[in-house]
């Protein structure tokens, strides 16, 4: 049942390290109830800030709302990140993603998505993609849970500074999650996400996250999450390896 509750944005305080925690491979799988039918979902944020050599203001905020029925299982994704200087935007991303299920057996689900994207920290003007595929549940327990999947998808991208040309390529997505509850309140989860070119395997995307979520209090949570994202083939004047460490709060609903 959907818990309608007023949702209002806390003030969260985040340590940031390296870049920023936008990226190019997006955790869509973790941060849902699985047992819950029906409405529900989240949101999460995060400031971080600096002053001396370095003087920016960085805000992120995200929410997640999912609805499971008895076969179908729908989600809905989004998240924006501004980062100020002296007071002026100098940088703005944001994602939008929609992810559906049918459970075909007990263990075995169909997947399919569309998403958009905008990173100027990536050089990514616009991205948008749209896939399909399957996925398994591998481990599914009182304390366990873990799921297998693999996709294609089609990817449109245009660059900044690329005088507006696009590149279309075919992707295959391969992902693991694995998640297990510590113990009440506490749980622990690891993403991973490979993504090579359908016609060239050496040219490949692939990321990593773990993180620990704790209940606070009634619907409020604290999160730490990791993330380490490579490119094979990343833009102009943008590294192929990328970290961040983040730490929130968060709100279930």
């Amino acid at each position: 049942m959907f818990r309608a509750r007023t949702l209002v944005l806390i003030s969260l305080v985040a340590s940031s390290w390296a870049v920023p925690s936008s990226a190019q491979i997006l955790n869509t799988l973790r941060g849902f109830d699985e047992k819950e039918m029906g409405w529900s979902g989240g949101v999460e944020g995060a400031i971080a800030t600096a002053s001396g050599n370095t003087d920016y203001f960085e805000f992120e905020v995200g929410g997640a709302v999912q609805h499971q029925g008895e076969k179908n299982r729908w989600r809905f994704l989004g998240r924006t990140m501004q980062r100020t200087a002296s007071g002026n935007e100098i940088a703005r991303s944001q994602f939008g993603h929609i992810r559906h299920n049918y459970r075909l057996t007990p263990r075995f689900s169909t997947l399919a998505f569309l998403q958009g994207q905008y990173d100027p920290f990536k050089r990514i003007e616009n991205r948008y993609l749209a896939g399909a595929g399957a996925q398994t549940d591998l481990l599914k327990d009182a304390d366990w849970r873990s799921v297998l999947g693999a996709s294609i998808m089609y990817e449109n991208e245009e660059l900044t500074d690329n005088n507006g040309i696009t590149t279309s390529d075919a992707r295959l997505s391969f992902f693991l999650s694995v998640f297990r509850d510590v113990k009440e309140g506490v749980d622990v989860d690891f993403v991973g996400f490979y993504q090579p070119l359908v016609d060239n395997l050496g040219d490949a995307r692939a990321s990593v996250t773990f993180g620990m979520r704790a209940d606070i209090a009634g619907e409020l949570y604290t999160f730490v999450r990791y993330v380490a994202e490579y490119d094979s083939e990343p833009a102009p004047g943008v590294d192929d390896l990328d970290q961040s460490l983040r730490a929130g709060l968060g709100y279930k609903f």
